[in-house]
């Protein structure tokens, strides 16, 4: 057999994501084996593919230098449209690893991925057990101030519940009786204790000095 002096074994290539692969295995054009050189996958391509740099490495971190898709049976797309699954996936690669994201919400600066879930197809199995329709992913409802998204720290939750985690934040007050009070949600501290949140709210951005006796920290 005639082996095209392109694509004889050793020949290295570069896809259009620019990846470089060699071949390691010829049997005819339509079924060549190549190794990526900086992941070491290996999987059959045809010649013609290998000449346009149509061949992907499903193990190269090409979301935004993290993610990959992986060898599994889920898939990105489902009659044309990106599915709830990878959306949910890729925004939160993007929340942690994309500068642009952290210039506009630098809450998200310092947040990570765990190792495991920068794999697609890992991230799916857990998802395919831990879904709720309409819910959203949550990294910190279960550990106050986490800022690692993994199995152990995360959690699908309502709209509601991840609004009310977004904006309530710790308050410290000096109550009637002369005693701190450190408040985590002054909406809901204030709802059962028959206070007005704003009246704490203006005490705390330094607008009033005092509201029915509590004084700022």
């Amino acid at each position: 057999m005639k082996i095209p002096s392109d694509l004889k074994i050793g020949a290295v290539f570069n896809t259009n994501s620019g990846l470089e692969l060699k071949i390691v295995e010829y049997e005819s054009a339509k079924k060549i084996k190549v190794r990526f050189t900086s992941t070491g996958y290996e999987t059959f391509a045809q010649a013609g593919d290998i000449r346009r740099g149509g061949v992907k490495d499903p193990m190269s971190p090409l979301i935004f230098g993290v993610g990959f898709f992986g060898v599994g049976r889920f898939r990105a797309r489902e009659n044309g449209k990106l599915t709830v699954r990878y959306n949910t996936w890729a925004d939160m690669i993007q929340r942690c690893y994309d500068p642009k994201w952290h210039d506009k919400k630098p809450t998200y600066t310092g947040c990570t991925v765990c190792d495991e879930w920068h794999n697609y197809q890992v991230f799916s199995e857990w998802f395919e057990d831990n879904y709720i329709e309409g819910f959203q992913l949550d990294k910190d409802i279960k550990i106050d101030g986490n800022k690692v998204y993994s199995p152990e720290t995360c959690m699908f939750v309502s709209g509601k519940d991840n609004a009310v985690k977004a904006f309530a934040k710790n308050y410290k007050f000096i109550n009637p009786n002369g005693e701190v009070v450190e408040i985590y949600n002054l909406r809901e501290y204030c709802a059962d204790k028959d206070l007005h949140d704003g009246g704490l709210s203006n005490v705390h951005s330094g607008k009033w000095k005092s509201y029915k006796g509590w004084t700022k920290a």
